[in-house]
């Protein structure tokens, strides 16, 4: 009973080589009125995304025993995926008083994304078998409004601030 018989052997290889791509952009412009504390801004952002890679999985699997079954796979992987979002928000602020100031603001923003996960049989050195369980292809487009409003009081011996925002998202 020293000896033991192996159930199996397994050998797998995989290799990949991917290019990312970002690009993010933020402005933000602000003007101040006369009357202090009275503002309005309006802040924009971009962001980017792009990524894809290309690969290849191999294995040799080997079961010992009734029928000694032997699995070879052979396969090319392809990944893609991008993201571009959008977004804009308006900001107003108004002195209650001396010590107390509202803030008004509203938001849109939209972010497509895309991915794509490829797989393909290789038979004789040519990946030109789709296999349709091991990929995917889907996007994504997500709209958002959002409003909001806060209270800021600054006074000598307290500093706080409420508020609250609500959005509503559209996919």
């Amino acid at each position: 009973s020293g000896f033991k018989v192996p159930v199996n052997t397994s050998s797998r290889n995989n290799n990949s080589r991917g290019e990312s791509q970002a690009l993010n952009t933020t402005l933000l412009w602000r003007k101040k009125f006369a009357k202090k504390g009275r503002t309005v801004s309006l802040n924009f952002d971009e962001r980017y995304s792009n990524n894809e890679a290309n690969g290849f999985l191999s294995s040799f699997n080997q079961v010992f025993g009734n029928g000694n079954i032997k699995d070879t796979i052979d396969q090319q992987k392809i990944n893609n995926s991008n993201r571009l979002s959008f977004s804009g928000k308006v900001s107003y602020t108004e002195p209650l008083s001396k010590s107390v100031t509202l803030e008004v603001n509203y938001g849109l923003s939209n972010s497509n994304s895309e991915s794509e996960r490829i797989t393909n049989d290789g038979i004789n050195g040519k990946y030109e078998t789709y296999i349709d369980s091991l990929s995917s292809h889907y996007g994504v487009n997500i709209l958002t409004n959002s409003g909001g409003a806060n209270i800021r009081v600054n006074r000598k011996s307290i500093n706080f601030s409420m508020g609250g925002t609500i959005s509503h998202a559209a996919f």
